[in-house]
């Protein structure tokens, strides 16, 4: 998690994808406050603790300058867990307790134990594992969540959904999420236009990466 400095530019700052940049680098070519000189033992270490329900995999996302209805506004850091929870934090701890939280287990779903999947690398659940990506454009938390369904009598049975969730209330649009199928093509979402997202089976850890947003059309692989 990279230190963040209420006196940079919100829009340099923002993190809304994974590696943030679409080039996948993982470079902050406009980091100025982490530099050699200021991270040491005198300057630099835990400020404060943020608690979540879960494991966390995904890369959390920053976006400044975001009202929360009855809170007020606050830079806000997007935190996704294995127990298919996304909490919405202040990005400095203050409060330290979320503006928001919501969780994808409802209606007789869990998240998938590890041994379900054939994962060696997760464990004991399986939620939320790909990093969710922000469209600050129209204000939406774009979220992959994978579940169990054990509400059936004589077997379970598992779901991937894509969530749409408004970054300041939770609350979710388009009137729910959308199925994810299984060895679906590679193949972008555009607004309004249909089309498909990438998904692997229940084998192996399951990283869909929602890696962008452009033009309109959400990206993944």
């Amino acid at each position: 998690m990279r230190c963040l400095s209420r006196d940079e530019k919100l829009e340099a700052l923002s993190s809304r994808l994974r590696p943030n940049r679409h080039v996948l680098t993982g470079a902050i070519l406009n980091e100025t406050k982490l530099t050699p000189p200021s991270v040491n033992v005198q300057h630099f270490g835990k400020i404060f603790t943020l608690h979540a329900d879960g494991d966390v995999y995904a890369q959390l996302l920053f976006l400044g300058g975001v009202e929360i209805p009855g809170k007020g506004r606050h830079d806000v850091l997007f935190i996704a867990t294995e127990h298919d929870s996304i909490y919405a934090f202040d990005a400095y701890g203050n409060p330290s307790t979320p503006l928001w939280v919501t969780s994808f287990l409802k209606d007789g779903f869990t998240t998938v134990p590890a041994g379900d999947a054939d994962c060696p690398f997760i464990s004991p659940e399986i939620g939320i594992t790909s990093t969710p990506v922000i469209d600050p454009d129209t204000g939406r938390l774009y979220v992959l969540a994978r579940a169990k369904d054990r509400s059936g009598f004589f077997e379970s049975t598992y779901a991937q959904r894509l969530h749409a969730l408004a970054v300041t209330t939770d609350v979710e649009k388009f009137g729910g999420p959308v199925e994810i199928p299984t060895a679906t093509p590679r193949i972008r979402i555009t607004e309004g236009k249909g089309g498909r997202i990438a998904a692997p089976g229940l084998s192996g850890s399951g990283r869909v990466w929602v890696m962008a947003i452009r033009r309109g059309s959400l990206w993944g692989c």
